[in-house]
């Protein structure tokens, strides 16, 4: 019995030395995370895109793919490594006031490319949530009200009397909010 355990014994010692180095599990890279600062952009203002990626080997090369509705084209933009390792960032550019950006990321290393789920932004603000809530001509009191769930800066606004109506008429009985930039 104790031979018997004996050369079990160095049958298992002989056989982890000849154990194989497995090596470790490789995929296409994996997008851990994306951002856009600002996060609400306004018309003419750069939106850097930062992503973060996992998995080996490490990602060899990102792009901003993004696009401007209506067009159907991506367009590409190389993203550079930051200091901190597999954090990758770059700009889109400014875009007009309420375009439509969709954007995704594409990520490449020795075994592929992978790309992140497309994502969108209004650039810009959209001031037709904004509404003349009450109205005091004695005291010139004004009450605004934001429709929606955002906050709007209303900081490019201005109040005129004697506007034109949205069906294109004109007189004492409009007043209209527009926002800088926008006629007068």
């Amino acid at each position: 019995m104790k031979k018997l355990l004996f050369a079990a014994l160095i049958l298992g010692v002989a056989g982890l030395w000849s154990c194989v180095e497995d090596k470790p599990y490789e995929s296409v890279p994996s997008v851990s995370s994306v951002t856009l600062a600002p996060s609400s952009p306004g018309a003419g203002v750069d939106m850097t895109v930062t992503a973060i990626f996992t998995g080996k080997p490490e990602v060899t090369s990102a792009k901003i793919q993004f696009r401007v509705a209506p067009t159907t084209t991506y367009t590409a933009v190389n993203m550079t490594e930051s200091s901190t390792p597999g954090t990758w960032t770059d700009t889109i550019p400014g875009q007009a006031n309420l375009a439509a950006v969709s954007y995704y990321i594409e990520a490449t290393n020795d075994v592929g490319t992978s790309q992140s789920a497309v994502q969108s932004i209004t650039v810009g603000v959209d001031y037709s949530v904004i509404k003349i809530n009450e109205l005091d001509g004695n005291t010139k009191f004004i009450e605004l009200y934001n429709t929606s769930n955002a906050a709007v800066n209303i900081s490019g606004m201005k109040i005129k009397t004697n506007a034109t109506s949205a069906d294109g008429t004109t007189g004492g009985a409009f007043l209209g909010l527009t926002a800088s930039g926008g006629g007068d």
